[in-house]
């Protein structure tokens, strides 16, 4: 499995602000629940992200899986944009949704 990792930082105050949040942002943030300041304000809303998918050669599946009869070579080639989901098969839960938009640029 090839090695992955992606990293992003992202400022979520105009999406926020165009979502209408008057108790989160502005001067109706009602933030009295977290501080007695009366002033308090929200200033800087971000987002990091760091998602790092390695290959461990000493870790096993903790259950058996039936393996093919022979080896089964997969080739891709990601060479345009695309989209990945990292999810639980067992309950199918989304832990991650992420964009990569250059795959060729070696950030």
């Amino acid at each position: 499995m090839p090695q992955l990792v992606l990293r992003g930082s992202y400022d979520l105050q105009d999406l926020l602000a165009q979502a209408k949040l008057p108790t989160l942002l502005g001067t109706k943030a009602n933030l009295g629940r977290i501080s007695d300041d009366a002033d308090l304000r929200v200033g800087q809303v971000l987002n990091s992200v760091l998602f790092e998918l390695m290959a461990d050669e000493g870790e096993q599946p903790t259950e058996s899986v039936q393996q093919p009869a022979g080896p089964v070579a997969l080739e891709v080639t990601l060479d345009s944009p695309f989209l990945f989901a990292v999810h639980e098969r067992e309950s199918t839960a989304l832990h991650f949704l992420g964009r990569v938009a250059n795959p060729l640029s070696a950030a």
